[in-house]
């Protein structure tokens, strides 16, 4: 299979020959490359969990669909599950209250009467010292982070190789039909996808640093401290693309 050399080749064929009918192939010409499996690749979005239990759902331009946390979620779901149970056992005490009005007086009468014996004091008793709270630091506060980046990384990585299993999908399928492969069309297909994919990405990724420099701020922190977190995610994508050019490569030979 040899569909990821196509992308490789384009890039070089059009610096190499300039103008004329190859630049026209590349980059002039319309192609209908409508494609739902694709489309949903990159429609997909993101959901991310953060450290303190919330959960977003991000759309592929970057809007927060949902967001909520699942602690409080899971609460209010037991709450209204319990309530109509609570509700049965008030209203079944509340009739069965007055026939048990006199021995429940009776009995109170009767705790009222026994003394309650004192227990003696313990002057040897002591509180255990409180436990020093930790220090907190930019970079605890960035670690508290660093799971849900490489969430957002691993799904990132997943997407592209779902958007290079439709390329390799389509090849086989038009190869084995019969028809003209286009160099031109795939770069337009698949190298537009993946801009559009690593857009939905980046847009993710700037929803996940607008909340940890809030919680860098709101504990006396630059948000500048943040800025290792997007070297690390800008060497991450140089990463992914070197990967995709090697394995281009090995198509080649």
């Amino acid at each position: 299979m040899k569909i990821l050399k196509w992308f490789l080749l384009s890039v070089g064929v059009v610096i190499l020959l300039g103008g004329g009918y190859i630049l026209y192939e590349f980059k002039f010409k319309t192609y209908d490359v409508a494609d739902p499996e694709v489309d949903q690749i990159i429609d997909e979005g993101y959901e991310i969990e953060l450290p303190d239990g919330t959960s977003m759902k991000i759309a592929s331009d970057g809007t927060i669909l949902e967001q909520k946390n699942e602690e409080t979620a899971e609460g209010q779901k037991a709450q209204a599950e319990e309530k109509p149970v609570q509700e049965v056992t008030e209203a079944s005490a509340a009739v069965k209250a007055p026939a048990k009005d006199s021995s429940i007086a009776a009995q109170q009468s009767e705790k009222e009467e026994v003394p309650v014996a004192k227990k003696p004091a313990n002057p040897q008793t002591t509180n255990p010292p409180a436990a020093k709270p930790e220090s907190v630091t930019a970079e605890s506060i960035k670690e508290k982070y660093r799971g849900t980046l490489v969430s957002l990384q691993q799904q990132a990585e997943t997407r592209v190789d779902n958007l290079v299993a439709a390329a390799k999908k389509e090849y086989a399928q038009k190869k084995a039909n019969g028809e003209k492969i286009s160099a031109g069309y795939f770069y337009t297909k698949y190298m537009g996808s993946s801009d559009s994919l690593e857009s939905s990405t980046d847009g993710a990724f700037e929803n996940l640093m607008k909340v940890l420099e809030a919680d860098l701020v709101a504990n006396g922190f630059k948000k500048s401290e943040a800025q290792s977190f997007r070297d690390e995610y800008n060497q991450t994508k140089e990463e992914l693309r070197s990967s995709l050019m090697k394995k281009a490569l090995a198509e080649i030979k």
